[in-house]
């Protein structure tokens, strides 16, 4: 069974009908959720941080990469930045080079 997380879109009233919203993984994240799209339920308030605590108590492995960020619309995100059903989520691993 896939794990569901639940965000809110803030544009709808509180009630409505769970909607999906897809979170991109790359690297080692795609390795360890085990897919490159990962769908979740949608339908109450949530933060990058939020998000951030399911990820790592869905898939522990998440903790032990050391700081990961998310991109929403394709910037870098804060925790304290609200999620919204349409927006375009990734999760960027930490990323190492010379």
């Amino acid at each position: 069974m896939k794990p569901q997380i639940y965000i809110y879109d803030y544009n709808e009233p509180y009630g409505s009908a769970s909607k999906s919203m897809r979170v991109k993984t790359f690297g080692i994240s795609k390795d360890i959720i085990g897919e490159s799209t990962l769908t979740l339920n949608v339908d109450k308030p949530m933060t990058v941080s939020d998000l951030k605590e399911f990820l790592n108590k869905q898939y522990p492995k998440m903790s032990t990469i050391g700081t990961y960020s998310i991109a929403v619309n394709q910037e870098y995100a804060d925790n304290h930045q609200n999620l919204y059903l349409d927006d375009e989520i990734a999760i960027i691993p930490p990323v190492s080079g010379g």
